[in-house]
């Protein structure tokens, strides 16, 4: 568990930076993974990227720098259950912009013709786009059929505190039937409590869990990206004979993300408009 001095100590690494001289602007973001995704659209002569190194060392960074009124210091967060659960409070709009869906990675991982050009690519004997089950339709559909169970046990986990584990939860494990594949859900729960050491009453939570995913209407916004970057794995593995992982695909999906792609994200245009009100310049000019 992370100390509450390590957690404040990314404000005062700011107000260092700031005291050193460094007057651009500061975008805080979750990780290096964000950064590795945004870095190359930041002018890096006006703003530079802060990983967080998680999203609760963020928070305790951009809350104080709101209690301190610190000019040119924002974030980039990911949406996660901002707006689904009242124990995830949104931070100021005027600092902070969140992700269009529920992560960064989810934001690459739906952005058009992405997946179907990685599964073109990786699997190019194999995966004919045109022939049956190789659209981009076909492909998002099966991935957000497997990744949609794990997230709304997360979530379901969040909203009651069970503290199940699914962070990089083995989703091969519970993959059953043939091709498109679906989630065993009762085999789901009972890892997850393992995996947490949770001792929980089976049948009602597995119940609980199909009446959940029954109702959602929304199923993109409560997938990981990496949940749907593993099933993408998943699916090219077992169906068009891919050999690569979920880490390669996400890496792969950043690689091939353009200056007018990430601009057409709202969290990216909504930053836009956050810095240049506070008079800075965060994105490079296209």
């Amino acid at each position: 568990m992370i100390g509450d001095l390590e957690m404040e100590s990314l404000y005062a690494e700011l107000c260092m930076m700031r005291t050193g001289g460094d007057d651009r602007a500061f975008l805080i973001v979750e990780g290096p993974t964000d950064c590795a995704a945004l870095d190359d659209y930041i002018d890096s002569d006006h703003c530079i990227s802060i990983p967080a190194l998680g999203k609760d060392r963020a928070i305790t960074a951009m809350n104080t720098v709101i209690e301190n009124s610190n000019r040119g210091m924002f974030a980039i967060l990911d949406k996660d259950w901002i707006e689904l659960l009242e124990s995830e409070p949104r931070l100021s709009d005027d600092l902070v912009a969140y992700t269009d869906h529920y992560d960064m990675d989810a934001c690459l991982f739906y952005s058009e013709r992405v997946i179907v050009r990685q599964a073109a690519s990786f699997c190019s004997d194999k995966f004919r786009l045109g022939e049956s089950d190789c659209s981009e339709e076909d492909l998002m559909r099966s991935c957000i059929q497997l990744a949609l169970p794990v997230g709304a046990l997360r979530y379901l986990s969040e909203r009651d505190g069970t503290g199940l584990a699914l962070r990089d939860f083995p989703m091969e494990a519970t993959i059953t039937g043939s091709y498109p594949y679906e989630i065993d859900r009762t085999r789901l729960v009972k890892i997850a409590a393992a995996k947490a050491g949770k001792s929980v009453n089976l049948e009602p939570l597995v119940r609980e869990l199909e009446s959940v995913v029954s109702s959602l209407v929304n199923h993109k916004r409560y997938c990981s990206g990496h949940d749907l970057f593993k099933a993408l794995s998943l699916l090219l593995k077992r169906r068009w004979g891919g050999k690569m992982g979920a880490q390669q695909l996400e890496q792969s999906a950043r690689a091939a993300m353009s200056h007018e792609r990430i601009a057409s994200f709202l969290f990216y245009e909504r930053m836009q408009l956050i810095s240049k009100r506070a008079g800075y310049r965060v994105w490079k000019h296209r």
